[in-house]
């Protein structure tokens, strides 16, 4: 009961280009609960410099990292983890949190444990799969960043937490008592249409063509409503380019599940 509490927090603009950054650091920290904090390490322009979201270093016991997000962006050739367990021995529950690592250079994964573990389903697996099982690795789609409004715009981050007796937000916003957001907000996306385009199936690259190809596109539907395409029509465009430059439309038929392509 006598716990501390790292709860709420926003971590972000640490824009070292090639130093060491730790959003959230503990070394041989015993009884240290990490809840409800958003840590975004995006600097982009870095050459280098390790990263690591959470870091935990030296035998410590009663540690909890429960509904964070933590969101790696950052350029470099160095290794990057959103979660970094460098001792075996330690004591931690981890679990409800978004993680998500997307840097173009380096040596990245989402945990560290004994070994860099790339995705969230290795991480999932280590010690006996005990951390992370109902965490999420999507991106937050951040309304915006630039103007430090890190609060997520993705659906399938919402509502991901699980309540651990935080009952406000950064911002003094009630939390749900059942349901909580991940991350230092708390936030409510409307339910909506969306769709995108997930695949060309056909004509497939690197073959001779004819003048007369079908076209097949695959499209996702990445909103939060079960799509009728009878009530609700969709009309797909793909542009050629070359010889012949044109574009062609077609349409959807039947219906289309939340994520289903």
């Amino acid at each position: 009961g006598n716990e501390n509490k790292v709860i709420n927090n926003l971590i972000y603009k640490l824009n070292s280009g090639t130093g060491t950054i730790y959003g959230l650091y503990n070394s041989s920290s015993n009884g240290v609960f990490y809840y409800h904090n958003t840590v975004a390490l995006q600097n982009t322009a870095s050459t280098a410099g390790i990263t690591r979201g959470f870091y935990q270093i030296t035998l410590a016991s009663n540690i909890e990292v429960k509904n964070n997000i933590i969101y790696i962006t950052r350029g470099g050739t160095d290794a990057k983890n959103c979660l970094y367990f460098g001792t075996t021995t330690s004591s931690i529950i981890s679990n409800n949190n978004l993680l998500f690592i997307n840097s173009a250079a380096g040596t990245n994964g989402i945990g560290f444990y004994s070994t860099n573990q790339v995705s969230l389903a290795n991480w999932q697996a280590v010690n006996g799969a005990i951390y992370d099982q109902q965490s999420i690795s999507v991106d937050p789609l951040f309304i915006d960043p630039n103007a430090g409004d890190f609060t997520p715009d993705n659906f399938l981050s919402d509502n991901k937490g699980v309540p651990v007796g935080v009952t406000y937000d950064l911002l003094n916003v009630s939390r749900s008592l059942s349901t909580p957001d991940v991350g230092c907000y708390e936030f409510s996306i409307p339910l909506g249409d969306d769709i995108s385009t997930f695949a060309l199936v056909s004509p497939v690259a690197n073959q001779c063509f004819s003048n007369a190809e079908t076209v097949t596109v695959r499209i996702k539907n990445v909103g939060t409503n079960v799509l009728n395409f009878g009530t609700t029509p969709v009309a797909v465009s793909c542009q050629i380019t070359g010889p012949i430059n044109t574009t062609l439309t077609g349409s959807a038929s039947g219906t289309l599940g939340i994520n289903g392509v």
